[in-house]
């Protein structure tokens, strides 16, 4: 199946919705999530401030099938910063079949473009799917990640 990678624009919103409501069910985030921050969100992908960007994957009928949001953020260690690709998903009917990869590429590839020294994610451990794909692009890292909830 031939599958398109391109930025998402302020068209595709219809199309990203139920994959992003999809991603935070996934996540079990949906209750979380508010419409505003959803909306906030939506702002942001679509260059409005240019802070996290986003690629789209379309099948041959122009069906959006999957997404990345990704961002790129300075480091201490490396002038060139780092690109973290925060959000991944992929319509769970394809899964499997190189959209995820194909999804992956495309930030390297643009991070790589832009200068960045690093591409990075994280997942939760009992997304075992997509860790298969990830351990034979990238394998896991060695640190353990803290976080304190502020909110």
């Amino acid at each position: 199946m031939p599958i398109t990678i391109r930025p998402l624009e302020v068209h595709d919103r219809k199309a990203w919705n139920p994959l992003w409501q999809g991603y935070l069910e996934f996540y079990e985030s949906a209750d979380v999530i508010s419409d505003e921050q959803t909306n906030h969100l939506w702002a942001i992908l679509t260059g409005q401030t240019n802070e996290i960007m986003a690629f789209g994957a379309f099948d041959e009928n122009e069906k959006m099938i999957g997404f990345t949001h990704y961002l790129y953020h300075q480091t201490t260690w490396f002038k060139e910063g780092y690109c973290y690709l925060e959000d991944l998903f992929v319509s769970p009917s394809i899964r499997g079949g190189g959209v995820g990869e194909k999804l992956i590429n495309a930030v390297k590839e643009q991070a790589k473009a832009d200068g960045r020294a690093k591409v990075y994610w994280q997942t939760q451990h009992f997304n075992f799917r997509a860790r298969g794909l990830y351990h034979k692009m990238a394998g896991p890292s060695v640190p353990v990640v803290y976080e304190i909830d502020l909110a």
